[in-house]
C-alpha cells in the first residue's frame, strides 16, 4: 500500500544526515563523486534510530472557540534499516508533556529514493511505501 507520508520528518532526517556527512574531515570522506555516492553516504549516515527528544506541537484539524487551531502533541520514533527499510511509530498525546497518550500508530515499509529534492539543495526526495 502506498502511503501519503511525506517529508517533514524525512526532510529533517536527510538534512541531518547530510550535515553529519559534511562534518567529516576531508581525510575521512570517501573519494568518489556523483549523486549515487552522495545518496550512499546519506543512507549510511541515516542508519539507526531517530527519536523526538520532547513532544512536538503541531496544528490539528480541531479548532478552539475563537477559531484558532487546537494544538496536537506527538512523539516520533523512526528507524532507518538496511536495504531501504523503515519503521515509524507516532504517539499522539492529550497534553504537551506526553504524559497522557491517546493513540499509537506503527508503520513499516521501504523507501524509494527519487533523486534530488527540487527546492532543497543537497536533500533527496523519497517516497515511503508501507507494506
Amino acid at each position: 500500500m502506498r502511503t501519503g507520508i511525506k517529508a517533514s520528518l524525512l526532510f529533517l532526517l536527510v538534512m541531518t544526515a547530510i550535515g553529519e556527512a559534511a562534518a567529516q574531515s576531508p581525510s575521512t570522506q570517501p573519494k568518489a563523486s556523483g549523486m549515487e555516492t552522495d545518496v550512499t553516504k546519506i543512507k549510511q549516515t541515516m542508519l539507526g534510530n531517530w527519536e523526538s527528544i520532547a513532544p512536538e506541537v503541531r496544528p490539528s484539524a480541531a479548532k478552539n472557540a475563537d477559531g484558532s487551531l487546537k494544538p496536537f502533541y506527538l512523539k516520533r520514533a523512526f528507524k532507518y534499516l538496511p536495504s531501504d527499510r523503515f519503521e515509524l511509530e507516532i504517539i499522539n498525546s492529550a497534553d504537551p508533556y506526553g504524559a497522557v497518550p491517546l493513540a499509537r500508530i506503527k508503520i513499516g515499509g521501504h523507501m524509494l529514493w527519487q533523486g534530488p529534492h527540487p527546492i532543497a539543495p543537497g536533500a533527496q526526495k523519497v517516497d515511503f511505501d508501507a507494506d
